[in-house]
């Protein structure tokens, strides 16, 4: 036969389940802003390529 739960129980359960998922999120966040600065990095260095491939382009065209 099956416990009957209090409601004691059950915000209990609940409590635990909130600082479970607070923890959950606050790592999903850390990865997220982690990767976010990676992608940064990645963003720069292709605005960086751009002038070497104009240049590269212009020189093959009139150099």
């Amino acid at each position: 036969m099956a416990t009957r739960l209090t409601t004691r129980d059950i915000l209990s359960r609940l409590e635990k389940h909130e600082d479970e998922c607070t923890i959950r999120y606050e790592n999903i966040q850390r990865q997220l802003d982690s990767q976010k600065k990676v992608i940064d990095r990645m963003q720069l260095m292709l605005w960086s390529m751009y002038p070497f491939i104009l240049a590269s382009l212009a020189f093959a065209n009139y150099g």
